[in-house]
């Protein structure tokens, strides 16, 4: 089964205490999606309060066919606490803003291969089988090949340049000075 690779080491992080538009927020976030052409699946929301406030979880994940042999993922998920929705005055106008604390998170992955097209089968001869695995190694490989010029380009480096181009759009909504 092909192997789904992460295209960071570590996953972007915002960390954000202060008021925002939570609706506002939702919505630039499911835009991203939209803009990269990333299908997205059923978001999951959870909403809990007590006594101590209330608290607000969300995953969003969704995948692209970029290709016959690349697929990518992203992968965003927030968790907010003490969250405190509240009528304020924002420049003269009556804005819901939220309260709270917010921690977003962005990761990504690319799957290559992930149509099985190099996938050997028992009946297969050994002839068939290191062709297939040549080809394979040929495509995957770190520093040759294709790997290096296209399939890099389109999984790996693609979502790089894209998550961080969302990240820097979450920050700039958000009106965090710096992150």
């Amino acid at each position: 089964m092909p192997e789904q690779k992460s295209v960071f080491d570590k996953t972007l992080r915002i960390r954000f205490r202060g008021q925002y538009d939570y609706d506002g927020l939702i919505a630039l976030l499911r835009s991203f999606y939209g803009r990269a052409k990333i299908v997205l699946e059923q978001p999951k929301f959870k909403y809990k309060g007590d006594t101590h406030g209330f608290e607000v979880e969300f995953d969003f994940k969704g995948n692209r066919k970029v290709n016959s042999y690349i697929n990518v993922y992203l992968f965003i998920s927030g968790h907010g606490f003490d969250v405190d929705p509240k009528e304020v005055v924002v420049n003269g106008v009556k804005k819901r803003m939220t309260g709270g604390k917010m921690q977003l998170e962005f990761s990504a992955k690319y799957e290559l291969d992930w149509g099985k097209g190099f996938e050997t089968k028992e009946e297969d001869s050994e002839l068939k089988k290191k062709a297939l695995e040549k080809m394979q190694k040929f495509l995957d490989e770190e520093y040759e090949g294709i790997m290096y010029e296209d399939n890099k380009a389109l999984g790996k480096k693609h979502m790089q340049d894209m998550i961080r181009k969302f990240h820097k759009e979450t920050v700039k909504f958000l009106g965090m000075e710096c992150y």
